[in-house]
């Protein structure tokens, strides 16, 4: 169990978790807006993206 417990602090020690509280409603708001038709699905990526000003990589034709 120790050696499970010391994989996985290595493996998250450097990662920033973010939650999606952290996201504001006008990110949600447009993210809701770019994404109705497209894939409802990326709404969550998109809204992230907005929020922490990031691009996105997508495989979808049409892009946000």
């Amino acid at each position: 169990m120790d050696q499970v417990m010391e994989a996985e602090y290595r493996l998250c020690k450097n990662i920033t978790f973010i939650y999606e509280e952290q996201i504001t409603q006008k990110c949600w708001i447009e993210a809701s807006e770019l994404v109705k038709d497209v894939d409802m699905d990326d709404i969550q990526y998109v809204a992230y993206a907005k929020q922490f000003r990031c691009k996105i990589w997508s495989g979808d034709k049409k892009t946000y």
